[in-house]
């Protein structure tokens, strides 16, 4: 009969024999090689999670852009903006602060007549509505950022005519 101490003893070889084969490469994998589910994250947008490919930004509106439907005011600073497709456009603006971030968001409603709906609180601190007016429909998110600026991102569709 065996002793408990040479069942502890077998015990304890197959548990490593077990944990080496875990650390072991996938076939086909080489040495230094990055892992095909590394991402890598923006930190302006960790919290959304997903990739996020790093693109150059762009501060000025596309000739496109809808700017008599979605007027933007004078303090407005273009943090990106762009076109993904027909009659559809991007606009991020920054705000230094909170206060600020409400006063730009508020004006743009004003300004554009839109009509707000389906406003929510976001977990991460952040305002997410849909805008609509006559010829646009608005996907608008604040997103609070560590350093207390705030960015306001606008994805604009415009009605089909």
């Amino acid at each position: 009969m065996r002793t408990l101490k040479s069942v502890l003893a077998t015990l304890a070889a197959a548990t490593l024999a077990l944990s080496a084969v875990g650390c072991a490469p996938e076939p086909g994998d080489a040495a230094g090689q990055t892992d095909k589910d590394s991402q890598t994250i923006n930190p302006e947008t960790e919290w959304g999670g997903g990739t996020v490919i790093e693109e150059e930004l762009v501060t000025e509106l596309p000739t496109s852009f809808p700017s008599e439907q979605f007027a933007l005011p004078a303090a407005a600073v273009i943090y990106n903006a762009g076109e993904r497709g027909p009659d559809q456009w991007f606009v991020v603006l920054t705000a230094n602060s909170s206060d600020e971030a409400d006063l730009l968001w508020n004006e743009i409603i004003e300004v554009n007549e839109f009509q707000v709906s389906d406003e929510e609180q976001a977990v991460e601190g952040g305002t997410h509505a849909t805008l609509t007016n006559s010829a646009l429909e608005v996907d608008a998110l604040t997103i609070p950022q560590e350093d207390g600026t705030v960015q306001m991102s606008y994805s604009i569709t415009r009605w089909a005519e």
